[in-house]
């Protein structure tokens, strides 16, 4: 399988050998499918009985609301997961989207099949659950992401404290959004143009510079 060397440095697969994965992808039925760019992977109000891998591509967890419009959640690219958030006997239908954002190729395993061990009781398997849960709660650091810019009172600190938690996540002085201005606004649940007019007073005020989306940040003047 030409993709077991992007799984080799997926989380879920840490501690796990090529052999092992080659294994385990076969205990667990898995099989892939490709998705083209603002194909819905899942609709809000569909069953979910599964978790995916983005082996390619870039995936956005969105919801709507009664009047069509669409509030990013999360984006997951690249070697993340999808669907595991979801993972209980409770829980019937997914309350949000899952769309591509690009043209997009994912593993598709049945969730069933995590907690379905082989006759063996493989520790690899051992090793993939508890992987899981690691998962799990790194995708729940996110969604508190989201509900702290959300707690936010007005534009400027949703933009600030968006910016800060990137610059948490990368560390760097240059700032790199994963989002364009579409997609920040959507996952801001703010008014575009009114986000792009309040980076330009921003910018001029010197809290901040950009190009695109890369931004950087003066922290002299950044206050939250």
């Amino acid at each position: 399988m030409e993709y077991i060397t992007s799984l080799r440095t997926h989380p879920l697969f840490e501690g796990i050998s090529d052999k092992e994965i080659q294994k385990l992808l076969g205990c667990l039925q898995s099989y892939t499918k490709t998705f083209r760019k603002n194909e819905y992977i899942l609709m809000e109000g569909t069953p979910i009985n599964f978790i995916a891998i983005v082996l390619s591509g870039r995936v956005l967890m969105e919801q709507e609301d009664r009047e069509g419009n669409s509030s990013i959640f999360a984006e997951i690219t690249t070697d993340h997961t999808l669907g595991d958030t979801f993972i209980s006997v409770d829980i019937q239908n997914s309350n949000v989207c899952y769309k591509a954002a690009t043209n997009s190729r994912l593993l598709m395993i049945h969730y069933e099949n995590f907690f379905s061990f082989c006759a063996n009781a493989c520790n690899c398997h051992k090793t993939l659950l508890y992987n899981l849960i690691s998962c799990i709660a790194s995708k729940n650091r996110q969604l508190t992401d989201k509900l702290e810019i959300l707690s936010q009172k007005n534009l400027r600190d949703k933009i600030l404290t968006y910016l800060m938690i990137l610059l948490r996540q990368q560390n760097s002085k240059t700032i790199h959004s994963p989002l364009n201005r579409v997609e920040m606004a959507d996952y801001l649940c703010v008014n575009r143009s009114a986000m792009t007019r309040e980076l330009a007073v921003m910018r001029r005020e010197g809290i901040l510079d950009y190009e695109h989306n890369t931004f950087t940040l003066n922290m002299s003047n950044t206050e939250l």
